[in-house]
């Protein structure tokens, strides 16, 4: 039997009981660090896929062959666009037609692509104004809007439904605090505690389904950056692959606001605890 790698791997070790082949997975990725959190940065980002077990498997193997033949170890998008690394001397045409085979193969398998991001003003707006429910961090903002709307996709939560739920987050020191003290916050906010399975944390170079999600987030968050500045700014030429490959859910800067569901939700789940006391 051959050497499980890379998102196989990190699938194969989860505590599931049943059969993981129609499980959906959710690979989230955020942009929080050198580019999310910079003082520089106004808007904050979080992106990823949607494949079931046996999808994201075929993905893994796919690009496998794809990265082994471009010499490509591991895929950082700020490296790709830079032109740094293993990406040097690489000229436009063959990064477009490397995220072109790419998403090709993304395309065959992946359900669902989303990117939902917030501007930190508007974040730090609700949390001056909410005063009274529990500090939002901003990891858990953006996966709060990316859930919303990936469980009011019928074809997503049908899958969820089904088979069940698992959530695959980056591992940064940067991120992982926020997302770990608010994580059962949005669960809860989503209503998928019966279908959620586990909630685990990679390292981002120890799958291509997190790199994939690292490109997805680098570029939304380059798109949500120029929005802020240009309402009429356009969709940059390697984002429009990532929308045209798979169908994509955008909660790009032109539509980042305080989530009033939130915060009417965490209520909800306060008074509840109130009466249960």
């Amino acid at each position: 039997m051959p050497q499980l790698e890379g998102i196989e791997s990190i699938i194969a070790s989860l505590d599931w009981a049943s059969d993981l082949s129609n499980r959906v997975v959710i690979v989230l990725v955020g942009y929080f660090d050198d580019s999310g959190t910079h003082a520089s940065s106004p808007i904050a980002i979080m992106a990823g896929y949607v494949a079931d077990a046996d999808a994201w498997g075929k993905f893994e193997r796919k690009t496998k062959r794809l990265f082994e033949r471009e010499r490509i170890p591991f895929f950082r998008a700020k490296l790709f666009d830079h032109g740094e690394d293993h990406f040097s001397g690489w000229s436009l045409p063959r990064k477009l037609r490397f995220a072109t085979e790419w998403y090709g193969y993304a395309q065959d398998h992946i359900l669902r692509g989303v990117s939902a991001g917030a501007l930190k003003a508007d974040l730090a707006a609700v949390k001056k104004k909410e005063r009274k429910f529990p500090a939002v961090s901003a990891p858990a903002y953006c996966m709060q809007i990316a859930l919303t709307h990936l469980c009011a996709d019928p074809e997503v939560w049908s899958a969820i439904r089904e088979g069940g739920l698992s959530i695959i987050i980056e591992s940064s020191t940067s991120i992982d605090s926020g997302i770990a003290q608010d994580i059962n916050r949005v669960i809860a906010v989503n209503q998928i505690n019966e279908h959620l399975h586990s909630v685990t944390f990679a390292k981002k170079t120890s799958a291509r389904a997190l790199q994939l999600g690292d490109y997805l987030a680098y570029y939304s968050h380059r798109f949500g950056v120029a929005l802020n500045k240009d309402k009429a700014a356009s969709i940059p030429e390697f984002l429009e692959i990532a929308r045209a490959n798979v169908q994509t859910i955008n909660k790009l800067a032109h539509s980042f606001e305080p989530n009033p569901e939130y915060f009417a939700a965490l209520s909800s789940l306060k008074r509840k605890k109130k009466q249960l006391s």
